[in-house]
């Protein structure tokens, strides 16, 4: 079975939780891990240790060479088989869950190419052609 971890700086990975589970409902396979103020690095690479981190588990992390990120590099390094991917946005979250839904395990490349998808720019000559916006 799949596992997924989100961690983010401050209440990001919970942040990210409130709104996934709003739009799609309670998340059972999902651990969000909040890297707060009153947390050392430490602290946090004390509870990534009581994680089991392997070949059926997906790390999600806010950002590139944050301590988050930092601290799962570093359990990779000394042997933890996962793979870990940085700069997660609610769209891509959503996206990842709904294939887990049903069984559709993705790629790297594919979990990398639904993060590039979900970030735009909004063009409203695009959304108008038909002169309705019954269709937004």
């Amino acid at each position: 079975m799949e596992r997924t971890i989100v961690i983010g700086h401050g209440h990001f990975a919970t942040g990210l939780q409130s709104a996934l589970e709003l739009i799609m409902g309670i998340q059972k396979n999902i651990e969000f891990i909040d890297f707060d103020r009153n947390m050392s690095i430490d602290d946090l690479r004390s509870k990534i240790k009581t994680i089991t981190l392997d070949e059926n588990t997906t790390v999600f992390v806010d950002l590139f060479a944050g301590s988050p990120f930092n601290v799962i590099v570093d359990e990779i390094l000394h042997g933890a088989n996962t793979r870990l991917f940085y700069g997660i946005t609610l769209g891509m979250l959503m996206e990842y869950v709904s294939k887990l839904s049903f069984d559709i395990k993705l790629s790297d490349e594919e979990i990398v190419d639904i993060g590039k998808n979900q970030v735009g720019k909004f063009i409203l000559t695009n959304y108008f052609q038909n002169d309705s916006v019954d269709e937004l």
